[in-house]
């Protein structure tokens, strides 16, 4: 008994799974044009699991513990792959996480990657919120037929403009966002210990731009 796939079952009010009995296939590399290696983890059901939908996941918060209980198993639970890949620079995957800068290209790259693989039945699905939300605006202009449908939350496809406009979102927004994400990458290695909580604060709270740099690094920059 899997008490996981039950308690995300309750919280979410989702109907029974087709099944629970599920394989997770670990760390499996997809590389990218320039050479990086991106890893992912494949959900899928124990049984007939090859040739269903695939549910491609492109996140930096990582893709183990909640993020894969309460995101990846119970889509794999109710007929569907599901491919959860940790952006670049996060989590294993190799090169360096340059926010929003890389990910049509390296989206483009994945797709084409999960298209040539073996247990691939011919759909695909883009699903997920927030930053994995944005990873799928990155590359909707140029979605080959394969991918079916994007399903896009709690997220918009120009991100970086909404810290521009006076009625946007703060600039505390992105810094804590990317202070947050440091910790996760930090938690995972065997060196977690961070300072990043103690010099977010000032950061978050400082209005100009240009002084950012110094209220979290001590330094301009």
């Amino acid at each position: 008994m899997n008490l996981s796939s039950y308690l995300v079952e309750r919280v979410t009010r989702l109907g029974p799974p087709q099944t629970r009995d599920l394989t997770v296939q670990r760390d499996l590399p997809v590389p990218m044009p320039d050479g990086a290696i991106l890893l992912a983890d494949r959900w899928a059901p124990k049984v007939r699991g090859w040739g269903l939908p695939v549910a491609l996941l492109r996140s930096p918060y990582g893709r183990r513990g909640f993020i894969g209980t309460g995101m990846a198993r119970p889509l794999a639970e109710r007929g569907y792959q599901v491919l959860m890949q940790s952006v670049r620079g996060t989590f294993g995957s190799g090169g360096t996480f340059d926010p929003m800068r890389q990910e049509r290209a390296d989206g483009l790259a994945t797709l084409d990657w999960v298209m040539r693989q073996p247990w691939f039945g011919g759909s695909i699905v883009l699903i997920g919120p927030s930053y994995l939300g944005y990873a799928q605006w990155a590359v909707a202009d140029q979605l080959p037929p394969e991918v079916k449908a994007m399903i896009p939350h709690v997220t918009e496809s120009a991100l970086t403009l909404e810290f521009l406009r006076k009625d946007g979102l703060t600039l505390e927004t992105p810094f804590s966002g990317s202070v947050s994400s440091a910790r996760r990458v930090r938690r995972a290695c065997a060196s977690a210990r961070s300072i990043a909580p103690r010099r977010s604060c000032p950061a978050t709270s400082t209005p100009q731009l240009n002084e950012i740099g110094r209220a979290s690094c001590r330094e301009r920059v």
